[in-house]
């Protein structure tokens, strides 16, 4: 009930399109509600409803989508999407608890946002994996990631012969399980997929991290650490 008092339209329905939600059970149970476009997001308690907090974004800040982060130690913290006036997309961390931003990394400069990029909770911190601002065929992917006080961690990149999917929730992209990237992010370890035609590759990580791969039914799978 309060989410349409909240988001009432002139014809008194809800458009849930541009409603993006989160939802954390880990430490304090609450929900996150947040309207695509506006610059501000609401916070409920999950155990009886009740409105706990609203946080504000600067002014050209429109929100795209939220997250609580659900790592236990961290789970009083809150990831946002935002976009600008000139449609440039960035990242921010706030602390739910103490109220306050922790910073804002300019995402737009990192990945090409043509194409989607996926955001990842790890123990070790924020977890980024998309395609880079200059890439062509084959395509170059990156994998980026950022302690939860904003020092930038890892950082590898790599080519694929074909499009990578990790998931994405318009039915428009929809793949097939052939072309779906499978992803397993352990506290040491990134295991993910890609699909190839070559019955065998390799390929020199950045940074030197230990690298295997394994091809099954033409998918290969990586195991970095």
């Amino acid at each position: 009930e309060q989410m349409r008092m909240r988001y009432k339209c002139a014809d008194g329905s809800i458009d849930l399109s541009r409603m993006d939600l989160t939802v954390s059970t880990v430490g304090e149970e609450r929900m996150g509600l947040a309207y695509t476009g506006q610059t501000s997001a609401h916070f409920f308690s999950l155990e009886n409803g009740e409105y706990m907090k609203t946080v504000d974004f600067e002014e050209d800040e429109n929100i795209i989508k939220i997250g609580i982060v659900h790592i236990p130690g961290h789970e009083n913290l809150l990831y946002s999407v935002v976009q600008d006036e000139d449609g440039n997309i960035s990242g921010t961390m706030y602390n739910l608890q103490k109220n306050y931003r922790i910073w804002k990394i300019y995402l737009y400069t990192v990945f090409n946002y043509q194409f989607s990029v996926f955001s990842i909770f790890s123990n070790r911190g924020l977890l980024l994996f998309g395609r880079k601002p200059d890439d062509s065929y084959p395509y170059t992917w990156l994998w980026k990631s950022w302690s939860y006080q904003g020092k930038e961690t890892y950082s590898y990149e790599f080519e694929t012969e074909y499009d990578m999917y990790l998931a994405d929730c318009f039915k428009e992209a929809a793949v097939t399980p052939r072309a779906m990237t499978y992803l397993y992010p352990g506290n040491n370890t990134i295991v993910f997929s890609h699909r190839t035609h070559r019955k065998l590759t390799s390929s020199t990580p950045l940074n030197r991290p230990l690298h295997t791969h394994l091809l099954i039914g033409g998918q290969q799978f990586f195991l970095l650490q």
